[in-house]
């Protein structure tokens, strides 16, 4: 979650990287109460994936991001 949330030192495979080991570890295993806390600052990381369309797969891994994390 931090390599998410710091995008600062971070480039565009690491960042696609991180959402991809991120999407793939909340679809593997129940996660809520370790994202709720953060659930703030992963959307907005989320959000800024998306709108600086970096790459396509990027955007796409935000966007799978946002879907998993939401808690219904």
């Amino acid at each position: 979650m931090e390599e998410i949330i710091d995008r600062k030192r971070s480039s565009v495979q690491g960042r696609e990287t991180c959402l991809q080991t991120y999407n793939h570890v909340l679809m593997a295993h129940y996660a809520r109460d370790e994202i709720n806390p953060r659930m703030s600052e992963l959307v907005g990381a989320f959000l800024k994936s998306v709108r600086s369309e970096s790459s396509e797969k990027e955007t796409v891994l935000a966007l799978k991001g946002t879907s998993v994390s939401s808690v219904p």
